[in-house]
């Protein structure tokens, strides 16, 4: 399921470009997913029981997919990938919301399920989502982080992770949940923000520094948030950040012909190599 990270970039790029061949190469794995849910599948992994979803890396996994079917239906109008989503989403397992992030956690399926809802309309979509407000651990994450609270962590997870509670503040006017993410966001950037837009992550947060790196998964985790703050927000700040990092982190480890990239960067790195005595000015 971690390739659905790629279909969810492909279909949108199909789409946009009106590109033939991407077209069918994203409809030809995507129509299977929403085969095999309309064919009787539980979920998304629909080859499966729904108890694999127990499994925390398939659970986060599973919300990428959905965010590439939402794309999906949203480009096409094909009602058979929003029944799809529909049936997966009314009784989705949401796991429980954690203050650490230690690995994936699929609570991050509420970003297509709240899209489900919008797209659909469909209530019980969204009564399954809401539960994860009431949850003992969902509340304990907000109060921490409300009242700042926080560990450094992982950093993709971390950028994953912490629009969790503001996705669901327009649906419970519930300015706390806002907050909480905005409180850990600010953190974020005071302790760790480098000038490409993006914070340290050498897996977890490394601090500010001209030698400190970015993962490429920060490239497109980070700006997945900010998306989400300017929908809900309408705040151009977040727009900018997003475009801030597109323009700077997003070009720099990836060679001019697409064919070779170098996963982590740093504000002062010149080379993709490092300098050694046959190779002095590095490549």
């Amino acid at each position: 399921m971690a390739c659905a990270y790629w279909l969810d970039g492909l279909v949108r790029l199909a789409y946009v470009f009106d590109d033939d061949a991407l077209l069918a190469k994203a409809k030809s794995r995507l129509n299977r997913m929403v085969n095999g849910v309309l064919a009787g599948g539980e979920s998304f992994i629909y080859w499966q029981p729904k108890a694999v979803l127990a499994d925390g890396f398939d659970n986060w996994g599973h919300s990428h997919m959905g965010r590439a079917l939402v794309a999906y239906y949203q480009a096409s109008g094909d009602p058979r990938i929003l029944a799809a989503l529909v049936k997966v989403y009314r009784d989705y397992p949401l796991p429980k919301f954690q203050a650490d992030f230690p690995a994936v956690n699929g609570i991050v399926n509420l970003d297509p399920m709240l899209d489900t809802y919008l797209l659909s309309g469909d209530r019980q979509v969204l009564d399954n989502a809401l539960k994860s407000v009431r949850q003992p651990s969902f509340v304990k994450v907000v109060n921490q982080w409300n009242r700042g609270d926080i560990t450094a962590s992982h950093t993709v997870i971390f950028y994953e992770n912490i629009r969790v509670p503001a996705i669901l503040y327009p649906w419970t006017a519930d300015r706390r949940l806002l907050d909480a993410t905005l409180t850990i966001l600010q953190w974020h950037d005071q302790h760790h923000l480098l000038p490409v837009g993006l914070c340290s992550g050498e897996e977890y947060q490394a601090g500010r520094g001209a030698t400190r790196n970015v993962e490429t998964c920060n490239v497109t985790a980070a700006p997945w948030t900010y998306h989400w703050l300017t929908r809900i927000t309408g705040q151009a700040k977040y727009a900018d950040r997003m475009e801030r990092i597109f323009f700077n982190a997003a070009p720099a480890p990836v060679a001019r012909d697409f064919q070779t990239m170098s996963y982590y960067q740093c504000p002062n790195r010149i080379s993709l190599s490092l300098l050694d005595a046959d190779n002095p000015r590095g490549r």
